[in-house]
């Protein structure tokens, strides 16, 4: 049970440090008005194009940007499996305390 409570706890970390860089990176990009659908971050071919046709600090921003959005959504399902784990946990433990 203390290793599914370690394990969340770092992963809450995890994932704060990757939102506060994929908020970092969205500034920079909003502030040189670079829009992009969503579904662009998981098609790389759509992802390319938009690269492309920017500066290159622009383009490892946006890399940047696809990324960190991509590992924050991961640890988000990572999360979501941990607590749901460490909510069997305490529910079995519960029934059999």
């Amino acid at each position: 049970m203390y290793v599914i409570i370690v394990l969340f706890i770092s992963l809450l970390f995890v994932n704060i440090y990757f939102r506060l860089k994929v908020i970092r990176a969205y500034r920079k990009l909003k502030d040189h008005k670079i829009n992009f659908e969503t579904s662009a971050l998981f098609d790389k071919a759509q992802l390319n194009k938009i690269m492309q046709s920017n500066p290159p600090d622009i383009r490892t921003s946006i890399e940047e940007f696809s990324k960190n959005m991509k590992y924050s959504i991961s640890m988000v399902i990572a999360l979501i499996v941990l607590i749901t784990l460490f909510g069997a946990v305490l529910m079995y433990y519960r029934q059999h305390a």
